[in-house]
């Protein structure tokens, strides 16, 4: 509204008219689309920038200027990492929380792996403050387990001497439409767990259309 009052008082509004807002439908079944408030799970990552930025920068980038795409898109992050996803399969987030509260429980080291989704909380019958404790049934966005392929591949927490000889990792190849998640979430997840960055050097490869431009 203000924006609007600055541009009639300045004689900048030539016209203005009600417009009705098209709702949107699933391209498949047909339904409309509706938007919902809903909790989801978060890693912070905006105050990682910085050493975000530190680590890409250490590496060789082949061709050097798609290191400009990653540096943008950290500089310019404006949102932490929503890491949770509503599908009927996947990785589950190993969380319990309760309803009342929503204080987080975790499970120790011996329970995992654990689905907790529709099983009781196994430490603990009710939270302190009474209500019940809830199994996430959500799980996690695809890039939370492929960004730390460097560590399962060189053995983090597995084998230290295979660890030490094979991380960080020689190359990573990738294409240009998955700098800012693939590469993006790699840097940021290896760089906190060990201090390192995940590669020595990062292959972009070009991206090839056919005649159609797919």
């Amino acid at each position: 509204i203000k924006i609007i009052e600055d541009m009639q008082s300045k004689g900048l509004l030539l016209k203005q008219e009600k417009l009705r807002q098209p709702v949107k439908v699933h391209d498949r079944c047909k339904k409309p689309v509706e938007l919902l408030r809903s909790n989801q799970w978060f890693i912070k990552v905006k105050d990682q920038k910085e050493p975000i930025l530190k680590a890409a920068r250490s590496m060789k980038w082949h061709p050097p200027h798609h290191l400009q795409l990653l540096v943008d898109w950290t500089e310019g992050l404006e949102w932490d990492w929503c890491i949770s996803r509503q599908r009927a399969w996947g990785i589950p987030i190993p969380f319990w929380y309760c309803a009342n509260c929503e204080n987080v429980f975790l499970p120790k080291e011996e329970d995992l792996p654990v689905d907790p989704a529709g099983k009781p909380y196994p430490h603990k019958k009710k939270c302190d403050c009474g209500g019940e404790i809830v199994g996430e049934a959500s799980i996690c966005d695809g890039w939370v387990d492929s960004s730390i392929t460097p560590l399962i591949v060189s053995k983090w927490l597995e084998d230290d001497k295979q660890f030490k000889r094979l991380y960080p990792t020689a190359m990573r190849p990738q294409g240009t439409d998955i700098i800012r998640t693939w590469a993006f979430y790699t840097i940021f997840r290896c760089n906190a767990l060990t201090g390192q960055p995940p590669f020595k050097e990062m292959l972009v490869n070009g991206m090839v259309l056919g005649s159609d431009g797919k």
